[in-house]
């Protein structure tokens, strides 16, 4: 049996842990939402 996620990342100045958290959940073939909420750093 297969299951299938769906992960969801809300981020608000995370540079420095983004990289590494959607790297994190690569390997698993998910659907991969990210929703960045003003950050002030260089997140986006």
């Amino acid at each position: 049996m297969t299951i299938k996620l769906t992960i969801l990342i809300l981020t608000q100045n995370e540079e420095i842990h983004l990289e590494r958290c959607i790297n994190s959940v690569l390997p698993l073939e998910t659907k991969l939402f990210l929703v960045e909420f003003f950050s002030s750093d260089n997140t986006f």
